[in-house]
């Protein structure tokens, strides 16, 4: 993930806003369209555990990128703890590796997801 597309401790209690940060961040960076940042921030962020949630889309996909934010702390949505959210843009397959990398456990246990 470039570092422009990195926001780490953001003064939020806010799923949506995080989301936000970073579907704009995608655009900002060419990746997506504006199809794009409207689905992910209508739709649902999925939770994967530890409070690591992701986002995508189906439309608005330019190329493959990525954007994470954490919260400066932690907090609850729909009782279920946020510390962070990572926005996928996937056109092709090749992102998959660095996806899968991603959700290891070694690497969720990290500082910067920490």
């Amino acid at each position: 993930i470039p570092p422009e597309n990195i926001r780490l401790d953001v003064d939020t209690q806010s799923l949506l806003t995080l989301v936000a940060m970073n579907a704009g961040q995608l655009q900002a960076s060419n990746a997506v369209l504006n199809s794009f940042v409207a689905e992910v921030v209508s739709n649902a962020a999925l939770p994967l555990g530890k409070g690591l949630w992701v986002t995508d889309a189906v439309t608005g996909n330019v190329k493959n990128a990525l954007a994470f934010s954490r919260a400066k702390t932690i907090f609850e949505h729909n009782g279920k703890a946020v510390k962070g959210v990572l926005t996928i843009s996937a056109v092709n397959d090749q992102i998959n590796e660095t996806l899968a990398r991603l959700l290891d456990d070694e690497v969720q246990n990290c500082p910067l997801v920490r």
